[in-house]
């Protein structure tokens, strides 16, 4: 759903939600009385960009932000690579778990989640 068409039928839209126990913690799930997706982000060009790379990634397995970074031809990026999987706010649907530092495994959302998201990919990875 566009913009434009929320704004000429907004009356008649409704998002029914709840919040659902996940292997990973509780997670918001919405529905409507529409059958198109719908889903608001802000973002920037090269945020896109590196969100496709991260979609790319196979199931149960991890990459560096550097490795991201020489992917989408910006082998210098490194930092802004960072900061645009830390800007996701699709966790799962664009998979920023899958990206580690060299150094450290932060994740936005705790490092628990992120490992538990991981190893639910690798038992169901193959099946």
């Amino acid at each position: 759903m566009t913009s434009e068409e929320y704004k000429a039928k907004h009356e008649n839209f409704k998002i029914i939600y709840a919040f659902h126990p996940t292997p990973f913690g509780n997670c918001l799930i919405g529905i409507t009385n529409i059958d198109k997706a719908v889903i608001h982000l802000t973002f920037v060009k090269f945020q896109i960009t590196v969100w496709k790379a991260l979609t790319l990634i196979l199931e149960g397995t991890t990459i560096t932000y550097a490795e991201v970074a020489s992917k989408i031809g910006k082998p210098k990026a490194v930092r802004a690579v960072g900061n645009a999987v830390m800007k996701n706010n699709i966790a799962y649907l664009v998979p920023c778990h899958r990206v580690v530092g060299k150094s450290s495994n932060k994740y936005k959302w705790g490092t628990k989640i992120k490992e538990n998201i991981l190893a639910h990919e690798c038992k169901y990875a193959n099946t």
